[in-house]
């Protein structure tokens, strides 16, 4: 079986979508979003970039992810399974022109050509443009008419959980391999003035990401890298002050399970968690804890 992943972007610009006439090739002759398969050493986001750049020559520089599908043809003598991450974009460089490979064409989302599409596409793409993030499994025949399919809304992409997987150093182990770097370097005598500052100025950097948008301007790559810097300063604060920061830690959220005790969000809607959260804090502070 001929396995890819792949990527997947719809340029969105208020009620109208970018759709592209695939040319050529695997879909040829059916409306699509714009995207192909990660390369080697390539990031999903780069593949995305990339793939977008060769098909219609504009360069996305505002994208989230909202899908991630499984599309399975295992019939015939020509199997195939693609792994797709879809993306959404608002902002981009240059604006969509035809290539040998696609002709794209701004429609209206009430107006898409679904009949024009992947059997499968009106199954999850109208609720992607409604807002939610989607996992879906399709599997197709030798004529690529979908068979089985499974569509769930999700609060988090599979791609999400996976990034939440750390890495199995401990604390302890995290502490010396940054003083090591920092002796290195002669630069373990920073005051812990100086590391506060460095501090807050990273953790600005990587807010400066969501400025003026609800969704990041980068890459998961670029604000882990952001991320990296917060915590190697907040390491180095720990040392420099002598703190056990995973003690602190636990020491800190057993205070706060009893100033938000568990019971009283759990399965409330957002609005009444804030409210219920701003009731905690209020009572907190009345008692003088």
């Amino acid at each position: 079986m001929t396995e890819k992943y792949c990527t997947l972007l719809f340029l969105r610009k208020d009620d109208r979508i970018l759709l592209a006439m695939k040319k050529r090739g695997f879909g040829a002759d059916r409306y699509n979003g714009i995207g192909g398969k990660i390369e080697v050493g390539e990031t999903v986001e780069e593949a995305l970039v990339r793939e977008c750049q060769e098909e219609i020559k504009v360069t996305p520089t505002h994208f989230w992810q909202v899908a991630e599908h499984d599309f399975i043809q295992n019939e015939g003598d020509k199997p195939w399974r693609m792994y797709v991450h879809v993306f959404l974009c608002d902002e981009w460089d240059g604006e969509p022109i035809e290539t040998e490979e696609m002709a794209p064409e701004w429609m209206n989302i009430t107006d898409i050509p679904y009949d024009r599409m992947w059997s499968s596409d009106y199954l999850w793409l109208p609720q992607v443009l409604e807002g939610h993030k989607v996992v879906g499994s399709f599997t197709f025949d030798e004529q690529d008419n979908f068979l089985t399919q499974q569509v769930n809304i999700v609060t988090q992409l599979p791609r999400e959980r996976e990034a939440r997987r750390q890495s199995p150093m401990t604390f302890q182990q995290m502490a010396n391999t940054i003083y090591d770097f920092m002796e290195a370097r002669d630069w373990h005598h920073q005051s812990s003035r100086n590391l506060a500052v460095s501090l807050s100025l990273e953790a600005n950097e990587l807010l400066e990401h969501y400025q003026w948008k609800e969704n990041p301007s980068s890459t998961t790559d670029e604000r882990a890298a952001e991320l990296a810097d917060i915590m190697i300063y907040a390491f180095h604060y720990a040392m420099m002050e002598g703190i056990d920061i995973s003690a602190a830690m636990e020491q800190k959220l057993a205070k706060q399970s009893k100033k938000y005790p568990a019971k009283i969000f759990k399965g409330k809607s957002e609005a009444d968690q804030q409210a219920t959260w701003l009731n905690a804090k209020l009572a907190h502070n009345k008692k003088g804890l």
